[in-house]
């Protein structure tokens, strides 16, 4: 077996973006395939950075040997049977989901850049971490991989997006090495690097794919850089986690594939050519708007260009499976990517009283959006409760102490709301005292307060539905630096959901914390107060799928509970 040339490839990146939904075709030069340290003669680990090799794209002619070289291309018809096994998070596994573009990890698309010699298991698992996958009370996969894995298979390890969030139960530290039980490094070797050599199995460390950054930045967490998060008093140090799986390589003598790296530079790429609209034709839409594009999980062309990336590094490198890459290879057609013929755009009517939630009318609960299922409604996942109704007293929670339930994210929502329905041509103030029972800021997600939304729905489990709205609440408090004290969506905005930055990171809420909290409406322009905070003005329209009421009212996301007093919503006009 001859050594695949390391090189530095020349090449043209096709990038086809999609603008208010026209395609559009912008071709630009570009260099690709940056390999380097290639595996030498002593053994050392064969890291591959930045293989973002690029040739063709749509419409053009098949790239030239991006594959195997000439060993695959003549070997291709008597290659051994071989079995790839994937691990890892949601940016690798399956789904089915309703989106309008659905989520396709890499891990669905990676056979397309292989000989058919190779049979392909994808075990990975959305919401995982190193840690959580191996727990045999969360799944049964890592107990699966660990029955069929023998020798003379591969197993492609791809975890960080989870192991970076401040729960309990999938955090690991960056900053480590493996002799600490904590840490990343700790984790990848003990329960999957290790296993596999054990068996003569070949272990692959990949990094973690690059989150989608709309102003084209990419630093941070969106190329898996974190800092330090306090959460339940617990600190879950920040650190480079990428960096840990390259390390955790060349101390091994692991192969790593760094997809950041070549994530990153395909980004950075599109970003230059065709802006924010280029990058999100690569994501998972949950809707038709642009504006619901999902910033870290793939559509079916993001998930097939990530496993070209990986495939194009795969072959450059010293693992025995670069072998099995098919040659000429090329970037995935663009024309792959269709709409979910099962989606449906929201057909909208106002609310019907809840039979889950008993209120007091004209309040009204609900829990609904992206709440993870619709045995969430009732399980317990949820809870609004009028524990007084003169004066007006409300319990809400979201998730518990140790799981979650909702979230408010960049392209979704999935919230408790106890409200009132008010005609939008009406001005008013809402106000309400909270008092927080229990947070648990495991990532950006959780948040409280006061809000008013263009739309509510009733009961119902569903990622599509979002609307516009402001709020005064907390958000963000993981960086409590950077919380948020109010903050806004506007679905019809390029970057749909903004906020407000406290003045210090003292006023992020715990267990205890009272909070005063108002919503002044004034024709389209809403005042939030939070505290002793400054307040915040935002100018939105709230009339994009409810052009007739707005809905005012108490809010709990992800994992808090918290209880409202002093309850009221006065009419102006």
């Amino acid at each position: 077996m001859r050594p695949h040339a390391c090189a530095v490839r020349r090449r043209a990146l096709a990038i086809v973006g999609t603008m208010t939904g026209t395609m559009m075709a912008v071709l630009i030069a570009g260099v690709g395939a940056l390999s380097t340290g290639c595996a030498s003669s002593s053994g050392s680990p064969n890291i591959m950075i930045g293989a973002g090799g690029t040739d063709g794209g749509a419409g053009d002619a098949p790239a030239t040997d991006a594959g195997g070289g000439d060993d695959a291309a003549t070997d291709a018809g008597n290659l051994a049977p071989a079995t790839l096994y994937l691990v890892g998070d949601s940016t690798v596994a399956a789904f089915n989901d309703p989106y309008y573009y659905p989520r396709y990890g890499y891990g669905t698309q990676i056979g397309k850049y292989l000989s058919p010699a190779v049979t392909v298991n994808n075990l990975a698992l959305s919401g995982r971490s190193s840690k959580s996958y191996i727990d045999p009370a969360d799944n049964g996969n890592y107990a699966m991989l660990m029955s069929m894995l023998k020798a003379g298979d591969y197993v492609m390890i791809g975890f960080g997006h989870n192991d970076e969030k401040a729960d309990p139960t999938l955090y690991t530290n960056p900053n480590t090495d493996v002799t600490d039980p904590t840490s990343f490094e700790y984790y990848l070797y003990t329960y999957y690097i290790k296993p596999a050599l054990a068996v003569g199995a070949t272990p692959i460390l990949t990094t973690p794919v690059v989150r989608r950054d709309s102003s084209g930045v990419y630093s941070g967490a969106k190329v898996h850089v974190t800092t330090d998060v306090v959460s339940a008093g617990v600190t879950y140090p920040g650190g480079d986690y990428p960096k840990a799986i390259r390390d955790l390589g060349a101390a091994m003598s692991v192969s790593v594939i760094d997809n950041t790296m070549s994530t990153l530079a395909l980004g950075q790429q599109i970003f230059a050519a065709s802006g924010a609209t280029g990058t999100a034709n690569l994501q998972a839409w949950v809707s038709a708007a642009i504006t619901s594009v999902d910033d870290t999980h793939t559509n079916v062309y993001g998930g097939a260009y990530y496993a070209y990336l990986i495939a194009t590094d795969l072959a450059a490198s010293s693992v025995p499976l670069k072998d099995y890459v098919l040659p000429g290879i090329a970037p995935p057609d663009m024309s792959i990517l269709v709409v979910n013929p099962n989606w449906k755009p929201i057909v909208y009517a106002p609310p019907a009283p809840s039979t889950v939630w008993i209120t007091t009318p004209p309040w009204q609960g609900s829990v609904f959006g992206d709440i993870g299922g619709t045995s969430k409604v009732g399980d317990g996942s949820f809870s609004i409760s009028e524990t007084s109704t003169a004066p007006l007293v409300v319990s809400m929670r979201s998730g518990t102490a140790t799981a979650s339930a909702g979230k408010i994210a960049a392209a979704t929502d999935g919230i408790a709301f106890y409200f009132q329905k008010v005609p939008i041509d009406k001005d008013f103030t809402l106000k309400a005292t909270a008092t927080v029972t229990s947070i648990s800021y495991n990532n950006s997600q959780v948040g409280f307060g006061v809000m008013v939304r263009d739309a509510a729905w009733t009961d119902v489990s569903d990622a599509s539905l979002l609307s516009s709205y402001v709020a005064a609440g907390t958000l963000r408090g993981n960086n409590p630096a950077t919380a948020w004290s109010s903050f806004e969506r506007d679905t019809s905005a390029p970057t749909q959901l903004t906020g407000t930055v406290v003045s210090s990171p003292a006023a992020v809420p715990a267990a205890g914390s009272v909070i005063d909290l108002t919503i002044v409406k004034s024709g389209s322009t809403y005042t939030c107060t939070y505290g002793s905070e400054a307040p915040a003005v935002y100018t939105v329209d709230l009339n994009a799928i409810d052009g007739d009421f707005v809905y005012a009212g108490l809010f709990t996301a992800r994992m808090c509970q918290v209880e409202f007093s002093n309850i009221s919503l006065t009419l102006a006009n």
